[in-house]
């Protein structure tokens, strides 16, 4: 008879406060959406990590997707294993087994776990008519589709869902949110029907991760001018909750979004409409209520206008021979960049004409 060998192994998991309830999340769905720096990523090593250990075993898959191929392999088995998969990553190097090297240039990414289990390295790259072709498989356990929204294709995100059903898995993804991207749709508008049972979301932003210095930080939003040196001296440093007022003062939308994982675009939708007749403008700030949340659309009617009408104006001087008088042309906008509506211009053409 064999002889079976038990060997314990201490894992030390080593996360934030902020990142516990989605790493022991058990839902079919644990979504995680926040700013650089946040944690997201250790919040998916940990989760699947956790997965394994309650589901792992002989001829077991589990999935690291990645919104390409050489995303997976860096953000995830250079992450989970060390540098070519050769050790020293995030994960005890005493739970893997069998070959282990991985390059960029390898084919089919694959970690070896003690158990018999398989860790795959895939990709959903592809979109169109290709989109979800390379997710197929009898069964996986669990999966993580890192960087969501950098992946085009809801039927990526269809796939690794279906492929988990088969075995009552889970999946868990972390991201930037982006500007109108299909996540919005296929997760946080379903948190509402499916329930939060079903579907988990947690926020993360930079303040939320312990080991992001505060000076590292503050350099950070001078360097990319989230925030101005007098903003962050006399405002933000001052106040006896730093990380509380700059949320309150962070107001640039590429900020917002890089740091804190806010989706920007809820906020500056372009509206620019006029009719035959006349414009239509009014604020440049046009507040308006979408699903009960207040959006705020940016007028940009006017610099449309501007732009078209003086782009227009440079292609009929091009066109004019050298010396030649400058063609026949109405100023619409005149040297204070006021806008001449349609009616106003039909009204002045009409008083020139009987005029002549």
């Amino acid at each position: 008879m064999g002889t079976v060998c038990r060997v314990a192994i201490d894992i030390e998991i080593t996360c934030h406060e902020g990142q516990v309830a989605a790493i022991l999340s058990d839902a079919p769905i644990t979504a995680v959406f926040g700013g650089n720096r946040s944690g997201k990523t250790e919040v998916e090593k940990w989760w699947l990590l956790r997965r394994w250990i309650k589901r792992g075993g002989p001829g077991a898959t589990f999935w690291w997707v990645g919104p390409d191929l050489e995303k997976a392999i860096s953000y995830g088995a250079w992450s989970i294993a060390g540098p070519m998969g050769q050790g020293g990553g995030s994960w005890p190097d005493a739970v893997f087994t069998g070959p282990r090297k991985i390059t960029t240039a390898t084919k089919a990414p694959t970690l070896y776990l003690i158990d018999g289990s398989v860790l795959a390295f895939m990709h959903a790259h592809h979109s169109g008519g290709r989109a979800g072709d390379n997710l197929k498989s009898a069964n996986v356990r669990d999966a993580v589709v890192d960087e969501l929204t950098a992946v085009t294709s809801a039927e990526n995100w269809t796939q690794v869902l279906a492929r988990v059903s088969q075995s009552g898995g889970a999946v868990c993804t972390a991201s930037t949110r982006k500007r109108g991207h299909w996540s919005r749709r296929e997760i946080d508008e379903l948190v509402s029907t499916a329930g939060e049972d079903a579907i988990r979301v947690y926020a993360l932003d930079i303040f939320d991760n312990p080991w992001m210095a505060y000076a590292a930080v503050w350099k950070l939003f001078l360097t990319d001018n989230t925030l101005s040196r007098r903003t962050l001296e006399v405002e933000v440093l001052a106040d006896p909750d730093p990380p509380a007022r700059a949320r309150a003062v962070v107001t640039k939308p590429r900020s917002l979004q890089e740091h804190f994982g806010h989706e920007f675009a809820d906020t500056s939708r372009l509206w620019s409409e006029w009719d035959g007749s006349a414009i239509v403008t009014g604020d440049e700030h046009l507040w308006v209520s979408r699903n009960g949340a207040p959006v705020r659309l940016l007028d940009i009617t006017a610099g449309v206008l501007r732009k078209r009408l003086d782009t227009a104006r440079g292609v009929r001087k091009s066109r004019a021979k050298p010396g030649a008088p400058p063609i026949g042309r109405r100023k619409t906008i005149d040297e204070h960049n006021f806008i001449e509506t349609w009616a106003d211009r039909k009204a002045r053409k009409a008083k020139e004409k009987a005029a002549t």
